[in-house]
């Protein structure tokens, strides 16, 4: 499927839905978790992540597919923005908000087999290496860009 990814909306961007992810990182290794292959973009990689509900903002969203995921629960002070993307798919276009959070300790992971099949720690150059969700290659590049400044 062709998409385009935006940092400022395009002429005639109409979001149908918001989603949100968040980069998880213990001791300079993110948390990526491979999709189901029954759900939409599976067997593609990306960072927890999901849609944001109506009435909910986007970090709280994310705080919740974290737990909803992987049965870690953060708080909203340890959960950073990094930045927002404008994706436009062939028949949609949707916004994406992306976090951050840095474990101190290694989480213990409960995860969801309905919203993961695997997961796995890895450096951005790895992920890179795995079929991503889409605008998940975007993503990774401007997290990397927020990790170096």
């Amino acid at each position: 499927m062709d998409y385009t990814v935006f940092t400022t909306p395009p002429p005639h961007f109409a979001s149908s839905m918001e989603a949100a992810g968040c980069y998880c990182e213990y001791q300079g290794r993110i948390l990526f978790l491979k999709r189901p292959a029954h759900k939409t973009q599976g067997n593609r990689w990306g960072m927890p992540a999901g849609k944001v509900e109506p009435g909910e903002d986007p970090k709280s969203a994310v705080l919740r597919e974290i737990y909803e995921e992987i049965g870690v629960r953060l708080d909203h002070l340890t959960v950073h923005p990094i930045s927002t993307l404008f994706i436009r798919l062939e028949n949609m276009d949707y916004t994406y908000y992306s976090f951050h959070a840095l474990f101190t300790e290694a989480p213990s992971l409960i995860l969801c087999e309905d919203e993961c099949a695997e997961a796995r720690w890895m450096s951005c150059q790895e992920a890179l290496e795995l079929p991503l969700v889409f605008g998940g290659i975007e993503a990774l590049n401007l997290f990397q860009k927020f990790r170096n400044e």
